[in-house]
């Protein structure tokens, strides 16, 4: 099984309304949850964890100038220009090869795989 979602409950915004979002986990309570199902974990690691100093509170203070309910079905967070976007890309390819020798300790995501115990 592999897994890519949300982490940190309190980060809850109109991002994840807009994107049909049930709810965000903490990562280890969600992997307990995972383990108790019959899964183990192959590898299970926050994301996003340098950009975390900027997106939590920015997540934080979205919220409490706009709230949580988004009147608009798309999402709300736009497609940044190609140069950004290539930096954003690096920092997560850098995540990734981090993420072969240790687990990331925060992010504002989670991204994991999993595979049936035996």
């Amino acid at each position: 099984m592999i897994l890519l979602t949300s982490s940190f409950p309190y980060l809850w915004s109109m991002h994840d309304t807009a994107n049909n979002h049930r709810r965000r986990y903490y990562l280890r309570s969600l992997e307990r949850k995972i383990r108790s199902a019959g899964f183990e974990s192959v590898r299970f690691s926050h994301l996003n964890f340098f950009l975390f100093p900027v997106l939590g509170p920015a997540l934080l203070v979205h919220r409490a100038v706009f709230g949580i309910r988004s009147d608009h079905p798309d999402r709300i967070m736009p497609r940044p220009p190609e140069a950004v976007n290539r930096l954003l890309t690096a920092i997560l390819r850098l995540e990734g090869r981090l993420m072969r020798r240790m687990r990331l300790p925060w992010g504002v995501s989670m991204i994991g795989a999993f595979r049936k115990a035996v």
